[in-house]
């Protein structure tokens, strides 16, 4: 059901090495380098689509006609539909330091992958609203680092852990008539998750100031509703009257420039304090301006609105509602959403063996844990940087969920 009967068999070649250099080294366990590793591998493999009968589409009910339903397929069938094949590329090196008591880890990877499926709009004359197809390409490149060490110092045991990674994102392939759907959404050259938005330049004072199409006569319009007075200047790229995804820009992308975490544990005489920390550095958030405050049609009391109002910002997101009525979401602001977030914070005390064997019990802790106890945001104005959906700061939490609330609970933990 995954794929066509002709494609549904693929061979997908890969190989990894490593290799311990402590003999050929003549390392000293002991010593401050007390190991090295090396490990790499090539190979591709494929990728299933998510859902069932992609490539063909479920049946599925539509209207009725004289009392009787009836049923269709809403997308044609593509027997040439294949899984997209990703091209894997790994490499990194292991050191162990200080007789072992430090782990440092550090790998390269690209995963290139080929055929990625798209859906395009087929004509209604053949029947079917929509057809999937093979031929984007997305390549992700990058790097993981990690570090752990587990040590004394002084009576008290320590355990850290550092992980970081980065990662660059790039759509590499776009078939034409996927950008013919897709850009605005994702374009060639680009990051995956990027930005798109329209821009503006000032207002128009009177209708007459809206651009007019000399073959049609028509003013530039969005969706088939033409531009008014008091509505935003959208620039129009490429000159067609017809403001689309051909004409927005591209202002930034969601991708952290890195992200991980960084976890400590120190015990001293049954006594344990943890930490866990998260991080991302880079990436941005789009803000938006007040809810919906530029929609509906062009009639006269919304042209009295966005006259009144002026433009608060230079871009916008367009969509189209049910009604056919026109939602200019106005952006605020790009912000930055670097973070660090104090995750988790535990203090506690584990009872020692005596105590357990008096009280009859096999383990036994008393904790008191915090939750999200801290975020330090970097020009970030909203409340959570993590949580927007799509990495939109939406007016109206109702559509966006509300921030990662904070905690403490306190504990006890008995084994039996």
């Amino acid at each position: 059901s995954k794929l066509p009967e002709n494609n549904r068999w693929g061979i997908y070649p890969a190989i990894g090495a490593s290799w311990d250099l402590d003999n050929v080294l003549s390392i000293d366990q002991s010593g401050w380098l007390s190991m090295v590793s090396l490990n790499g591998g090539i190979g591709q493999s494929g990728l299933l689509p998510g859902e069932d009968n992609l490539w063909k589409s479920d049946i599925r009910t539509i209207g009725n006609y004289n009392t009787l339903t009836g049923v269709t397929r809403y997308a044609r069938e593509n027997e040439d539909y294949t899984s997209p094949v990703s091209n894997n590329i790994n490499a990194g090196v292991k050191l162990g330091l200080f007789g072992n008591a430090v782990f440092v880890n550090a790998e390269y990877f690209s995963n290139d992958i080929k055929d990625f499926q798209y859906q395009v709009m087929s004509p209604n004359t053949v029947g079917f609203s929509e057809e999937v197809k093979n031929g984007i390409g997305i390549k992700n490149t990058g790097a993981n680092f990690s570090i752990s060490a587990n040590t004394n110092l002084g009576g008290i045991s320590w355990n850290m852990g550092l992980l970081a990674s980065v990662i660059a994102n790039e759509v590499t392939a776009m078939p034409e008539d996927a950008n013919n759907v897709l850009y605005g959404s994702i374009s060639e050259g680009r990051p995956l998750n990027g930005f798109y938005v329209y821009a503006s330049d000032g207002y128009y004072a009177t209708d007459a100031e809206v651009p007019v199409d000399p073959v049609t006569g028509y003013k530039l319009s969005y969706s088939g509703v033409e531009l008014g007075a008091g509505m935003p200047k959208f620039l129009d790229k490429n000159g067609d009257y017809t403001l689309d995804q051909n004409d927005k820009y591209y202002v930034g992308s969601q991708q952290p420039d890195v992200y991980g975490g960084f976890s400590n544990t120190f015990e001293l005489k049954g006594f344990y304090l943890d930490a866990l920390f998260s991080y991302a550095f880079g990436g941005s958030i789009l803000v938006e301006s007040v809810n919906n405050r530029y929609s509906s049609n062009v009639n006269e009391y919304n042209r009295g609105m966005f006259e009144s109002l002026g433009v608060e910002t230079d871009y916008y997101l367009l969509n189209t509602t049910d009604d056919g009525d026109v939602s200019m979401q106005g952006i605020a602001a790009i912000e930055k959403a670097s973070y660090i977030r104090l995750n988790n914070l535990t203090f506690g005390y584990r009872l020692g063996d005596s105590a357990l064997a008096k009280m009859g019990l096999q383990s036994g802790r008393i904790f008191i844990t915090g939750k999200n106890l801290f975020t330090g945001k970097s020009g970030y104005s909203g409340l959570d940087p993590e949580e927007y959906w799509n990495s939109i700061n939406a007016f109206n939490l109702g559509t966006t969920g509300v921030p990662q609330y904070k905690s403490v609970s306190i504990g006890l933990s008995i084994g039996l």
